[in-house]
């Protein structure tokens, strides 16, 4: 969205003619066409301000980057290890307040909690089966994000969402009334009460809570409703006298992250409104090759917000822009695309929300994807955290972090 991008991708220019530095202390940027939101763009991690080393040595920069906060790199990033960081004593702003950092990586959820139960770790993520113990062990944070004294268990929303992408371009969710049966088949409160110990919340639509703009029950299909299911699977294919409708359906998904769960709870949901569905679990790289060639059915996904705004959800996800991009379903309407151009360029903030709102109500009528459930925090502290504050993004404000 930034003029002369194009001219740059074609090799007909070597840098950015709307990108200008009139001093020292000012950056210009100027956009091909209007973007409301460019604000929030701008504040995305990914453009933060970087040295000329990063340029000059690549190489060394991606394992050893040098950055403008208040900790610096410690060595070199083991790459599948550890990265190491300790306090920048020349640093600009507030110093920061613990001397060191140690990240270890670890790919496995379940080996690093048993890490933190060890004592080796100061913060983990938390398996889900562990969830009701740490509660009640750590002691919940008020406010969901900061850790302190006796609450040490994070449990804040998060702008993310998790979802069942449909095929639209194929049969049989080229289907409308396919897509809205199974949707309002799905008993989504079973599955975050009962998989998740409550820590995630059933999904009313594709934006979650804590996104300006969200609305409670915004996508009606999202509702549990057996009944309704019923009537919109009878216009695909009418029940037979054991309840069986003929219809057969592959749920792809990867088996890793503890999706199996959640999947076998939907296909255990779907056999009750006479809907057969088997699973398809390829590894991770093979299923996004099968969407990104929509060579599945349906199948699972998450989306993360890299901008708290919901353009970051609609334009991505749905907009025709992004087929061949992260419009994995296929989803094409040109009305909808007029209705997200035009709150784009909207610079009025309320009027920008209303727009976006009316676009969101578009595709929730549609339901090319099933919004399943939206993610929260699952964080333990140790004790010796005296102060943390995780965003709702997953950043931890470690400048600002106490030790006991």
């Amino acid at each position: 969205m930034v003029e002369g991008y194009d001219d740059l991708l074609a090799g007909n220019a070597t840098e950015l003619s709307g990108v200008t530095c009139p001093d020292d202390e000012t950056l210009v940027v100027k956009l091909s066409s209007a973007y409301a939101d460019f604000p929030f763009v701008a504040s995305h991690p990914a453009l933060s301000p970087v040295p000329e080393c990063a340029e000059s040595d690549v190489k060394s920069f991606y394992l050893a980057p040098v950055g403008n906060g208040p900790f610096m790199m410690d060595g070199k990033w083991e790459d599948g290890q550890e990265i190491n960081l300790k306090k920048f004593d020349d640093y600009y702003g507030d110093k920061a307040k613990i001397d060191a950092i140690h990240f270890q990586v670890i790919k496995d959820m379940e080996t690093a909690y048993k890490e933190f139960q060890a004592g080796n770790l100061d913060v983990c993520d938390v398996p889900v089966a562990q969830i009701d113990a740490a509660k009640k062990d750590r002691g919940e944070s008020k406010d969901g994000y900061t850790m302190g004294d006796g609450e040490h268990m994070l449990l804040g929303a998060e702008p993310s969402t998790y979802y069942l992408t449909c095929n639209t371009t194929a049969e049989p969710f080229n289907n409308a009334d396919l897509r809205r049966g199974i949707s309002l088949a799905i008993n989504r409160e079973a599955i975050c009460k009962t998989i998740f110990k409550g820590t995630r919340t059933p999904a009313d639509g594709i934006v979650p809570p804590g996104i300006a703009g969200y609305k409670e029950g915004a996508w009606e299909f999202c509702a549990y409703d057996v009944d309704k299911a019923n009537e919109y699977l009878d216009k695909v294919a009418p029940a037979g006298a054991n309840g069986d409708r003929g219809i057969n359906v592959t749920l792809s998904y990867n088996q890793d992250g503890g999706h199996k769960e959640i999947m076998e709870s939907i296909i255990g949901d779907l056999a009750k409104v006479g809907v057969t569905a088997v699973s398809d679990t390829p590894e991770w790289s093979a299923l996004l090759e099968q969407y990104q060639n929509f060579n599945y059915q349906f199948g699972r996904l998450g989306w993360i917000a890299d901008y708290p705004i919901m353009d970051n959800f609609l334009y991505p996800l749905f907009h025709s822009d992004s087929l061949g991009g992260d419009n994995r379903s296929g989803y094409s309407n040109p009305e909808f695309d007029a209705k997200v151009d035009e709150a784009r360029t909207t610079v009025d903030d309320e009027e920008r929300i209303a727009k976006m709102r009316e676009a969101d109500a578009m595709v929730a009528a549609d339901c090319p994807v099933i919004p399943v459930m939206f993610y929260t925090h699952t964080i333990a502290g140790s004790d010796r955290v005296k102060h943390l504050y995780v965003d709702p993004q997953k950043h931890a404000d470690l400048g600002t972090a106490e030790l006991a």
